[in-house]
C-alpha cells in the first residue's frame, strides 16, 4: 500500500507539472499557431516570434498544427492567440461557409506575409499536363486540417468537377505522399505552399518530378469571379526541374487574430513583421515575402492593425 500511494503520489506531481507547464505555455502574450514543423508556416511563425522576443516585452511562441483549418481551431478554443492561414479559408471562415464548423465573426486580419501558391506535383514521366487531367486520378490534398486540402476542393468545383470525378482524394502529409508519387500508388500531390518549399525540394529529391502548369482557360474560370485568388508562376531556378515559368494561382498567406486579443500584442508582431523586412526575410525561407496591408480576400482588420496601416499611409 506505501509504494501504491507513493507511486499515485509521484503520478500527480508529475500530471501537475506537466498541466503548470502547459498553462505557462499557452500563457505567453503572444502564440502563432503554424503548420507543421519544417514548413513554411512555421518557419514564417519563428521567424516572428524571434523578433517579437528580441525587441519587444512580450513573450511570443510558435504552436506546430496541421494547417489552415486546425489552426481557425485552434483559435476557436483560445489554445493560440495568433494563426497564419490561408486568405480563402479566411473568408470562408468569417462567411460561415459549410465545411468549417464554428463561429469565426471575430476573426481579424493583421498582415499578408507571403503568396501561397497552387503546386500540382507529378512524376516526370507522367501524361498529366493540366489542372483538369487530373480527373480520375489517385490525388493527395493534404490533411483534412489543411489549407491544401480546403483550397484544391475550392478550385476543382470552381471548374465544374467534384470529388467524384476522381479515383481517389488521399488525406496524408506531404511527406508520405511524396513515398506513394515515387512508388506509383499516387497520381498527383497539390500542395499550397510558398516558394522555395523545402517539402517540395525533397520531394525532388526523392524522384523525377514536374508541376504541372494550369493553362489560361483554367486560370481564368478559377480567378475570374472569386478575390481569394490571383494569376501567378512559379519561377524557374528555384528547383532543378523547374527550368520555365509555371502559371498557376495563389491566395495569400495571412497572420489573423481575433478581436479581444490586445492591441499592444498585435502592434508587436506588425513592428517585428514590418520595421524590419530584411531581417524578416533572411530569417524563413519563402520568397520574397512582402508583409502589407493588402489582406486578399479580408473583411475586417483587427483594430490596431488598422490604426498601425494609417499611421504609415498604407490606408486610409
Amino acid at each position: 500500500m506505501g509504494q501504491m500511494m507513493r507511486f499515485l503520489r509521484l503520478f500527480c506531481a508529475i500530471t501537475l507539472l506537466f498541466v503548470v507547464s502547459a498553462q505557462a505555455q499557452t500563457a505567453l502574450p503572444v502564440t502563432i499557431g503554424a503548420g507543421e514543423r519544417g514548413g513554411n508556416y512555421y518557419s514564417v511563425g519563428g521567424a516572428i516570434c524571434r523578433i517579437v522576443n528580441q525587441n519587444s516585452p512580450y513573450g511570443c511562441a510558435v504552436r506546430p498544427t496541421g494547417g489552415s483549418i486546425d489552426n481557425l481551431y485552434a483559435l476557436s478554443l483560445g489554445d493560440v492567440n495568433f494563426a497564419i492561414i490561408q486568405a480563402d479559408v479566411q473568408r470562408a471562415a468569417r462567411r460561415g461557409i459549410a465545411g468549417i464548423p464554428g463561429n469565426y465573426s471575430a476573426l481579424r486580419s493583421v498582415a499578408s506575409v507571403y503568396p501561397q501558391t497552387l503546386t500540382v506535383v507529378v512524376r516526370a514521366d507522367s501524361d498529366i499536363g493540366r489542372f483538369v487531367d487530373l480527373r480520375g486520378r489517385r490525388i493527395a490534398a493534404g490533411t483534412i486540417v489543411s489549407g491544401a486540402h480546403w483550397t484544391f476542393m475550392s478550385l476543382w468545383n470552381a471548374l465544374g468537377l467534384s470529388i467524384d470525378d476522381l479515383s481517389s482524394l488521399v488525406v496524408q502529409r506531404d511527406g508520405t505522399s511524396a513515398d506513394a508519387l515515387c512508388s506509383g500508388r499516387l497520381d498527383a500531390v497539390v500542395m499550397m505552399t510558398g516558394h522555395p518549399s523545402i517539402s517540395l525540394s525533397r520531394m525532388g529529391r526523392t524522384c523525377p518530378i514536374k508541376i504541372v502548369a494550369l493553362s489560361v482557360t483554367e486560370v481564368a474560370a478559377i480567378t475570374r469571379n472569386n478575390p481569394d485568388y490571383r494569376p501567378i508562376a512559379v519561377p524557374p531556378g528555384l528547383y532543378p526541374f523547374v527550368r520555365a515559368p509555371v502559371p498557376t494561382v495563389a491566395t495569400d498567406a495571412t497572420l489573423v487574430t481575433i478581436s479581444s486579443v490586445p492591441d499592444q500584442y498585435v502592434e508587436a508582431v506588425l513592428t517585428a513583421i514590418l520595421s524590419d523586412r530584411r531581417s524578416f526575410r533572411q530569417q524563413q525561407k519563402v520568397l520574397g515575402p512582402v508583409p502589407s496591408s493588402h489582406i486578399e480576400g479580408a473583411l475586417q482588420y483587427h483594430r490596431a492593425a488598422a490604426r498601425f496601416y494609417r499611421a504609415y499611409g498604407l490606408i486610409r
